[in-house]
This record gives C-alpha cells, sequence and structure tokens, in this order.
C-alpha cells in the first residue's frame, strides 16, 4: 500500500516539481 501511495504521488501533477529528493519507502524505518 505504502509503495503504490508513493507512485501514485510520483505519477500525479502534484509531484511536477519535485527533483533530487529520496523517497523512503519503507515503513518509517528511517522514522
Amino acid at each position: 500500500r505504502e509503495v503504490a501511495a508513493a507512485v501514485l504521488f510520483l505519477a500525479s501533477d502534484d509531484a511536477a516539481f519535485l527533483a533530487g529528493v529520496a523517497l523512503p519507502v519503507d515503513g518509517a524505518a528511517l522514522a
């Protein structure tokens, strides 16, 4: 579910200005 949400966000227009950002999809293990 978390991976799907990240993929949908990156494919959306909301992510148009995202550049050079690490987007960890790890179940909050880094938090």
